[in-house]
């Protein structure tokens, strides 16, 4: 290669900023060293590879190549389709190959977000990649706080998707099962973290301007209802891939864990055979589910009514013998109709009860429907 053609004036003379001993010191070694982080920033897959010695199938190259591309992924998959795996080794080679990156995974508890430094990282990643394991200077696990710092200054860190998390910063924002964080926590709270990667080359001369690097936010959920806000935000990346070309959108269906040998075909019978049809369809097919087009009641009218404004329980015993008063006693009035309905739970187990109890209060004028608990 010709390096005087595709280096510039102060790319020429990096190496006079070192002394003779110093590897850098060596011209020819600048150039190569030029030549590989070139090379592995534009093959993100064949590093993952080569440096931590873990093989790939074919749709993890092209989900780490697609996630280097775009600045903004939602990644919604079956289970078992090894999706926090993927996020685990592009967290870290991104920190890798990025001197400085800050990459913060938020998930709606911060043990679910942890998951992906104490099993993924420390136990699936690092016993099989002594190059990775040289690249960190040390791991903080404890309950208050789980870092991973790397010798380049890049970091990992674990926070909870709530108001306590506020005052981190991040180059990446890993959102871990988005579907359970808040929306409002993620507008408010943490996608302000996002900031650009301070380079400082980047920083100091004006005409390397262009070569800032975009920040990344990265969605990753199994599939929900079409109520929720996640079908929102997958329509709002679906218009961004179609029209600004700034984002991209990924789905795979359980065929991707039996092609690839992730589950076994006799293990996913099992699981059909076991689940009804709408949670194997969000579960493994990975079916985004709504109502029939001509349905009368929404999932978004039923999902409102299952959460009661005004609630009220029947009497324990000993509010009876103790003669306490009854918070949630209706005084009958004339003419009224009172119907009792219940829905016993046989089902063994003291953790939760779920029989319900219905009372239809029938009026003359009014109509009312109120749920024991």
């Amino acid at each position: 290669m010709n390096y005087e053609k595709v280096m510039d004036e102060r790319q020429r003379h990096v190496h006079e900023h070192f002394s003779s001993s110093n590897y850098l010191g060596d011209p020819h070694r600048v150039q190569k060293l030029m030549d590989w982080i070139t090379f592995w920033r534009r093959n993100p897959s064949r590093f993952v590879q080569y440096y931590f010695g873990i093989t790939l199938h074919l749709y993890q190259h092209i989900i780490l190549f697609l996630m280097d591309i775009f600045p903004s992924i939602c990644l919604v998959a079956a289970r078992s389709a090894a999706k926090s795996f993927i996020i685990a080794i592009y967290a870290c080679k991104e920190a890798i190959l990025r001197p400085g990156a800050k990459i913060v995974v938020a998930s709606a508890t911060k043990g679910q977000a942890k998951l992906i430094v104490s099993e993924k990282i420390q136990k699936e990643i690092l016993p099989r990649s002594p190059l990775l394991q040289a690249e960190i200077e040390r791991i903080r696990d404890n309950q208050n706080e789980i870092e991973v710092f790397f010798h380049n200054g890049s970091s990992i860190i674990v926070v909870p998707a709530n108001d306590n998390a506020r005052g981190h910063r991040a180059t990446v924002m890993i959102y871990e099962e988005f579907r359970m964080i808040l929306k409002n926590i993620i507008d408010t709270v943490l996608s302000p973290f996002l900031y650009v990667r301070q380079v400082p080359c980047i920083l100091k001369y004006e005409e390397y301007s262009s070569l800032i690097e975009e920040p990344k936010e990265v969605y990753i959920s199994s599939a929900w209802y079409k109520n929720h806000w996640m079908w929102d935000q997958m329509k709002i990346i679906v218009k961004d891939m179609l029209k600004k070309d700034s984002a991209i959108l990924i789905g795979m269906d359980y065929s991707i864990s039996l092609k690839h040998a992730i589950k076994p075909r006799a293990f996913l019978i099992k699981e059909r055979n076991k689940l009804d049809s709408v949670a194997w369809a969000i579960e493994y097919e990975n079916q985004m589910i709504a109502e029939n087009a001509h349905a009368y009641f929404t999932y978004e009218m039923l999902n409102k009514n299952r959460c009661l404004k005004r609630p009220f329980y029947p009497r324990k015993n000993e509010d009876v013998l103790m003669r306490a008063r009854n918070l949630y006693a209706i005084p009958r009035q004339q003419g009224e109709i009172r119907i009792i309905s219940c829905d016993i739970a046989t089902e063994g187990g003291d953790s939760n009860d779920n029989s319900i109890s219905l009372v239809f209060v029938l009026c003359q004028k009014v109509w009312n429907t109120r749920l024991l608990m």
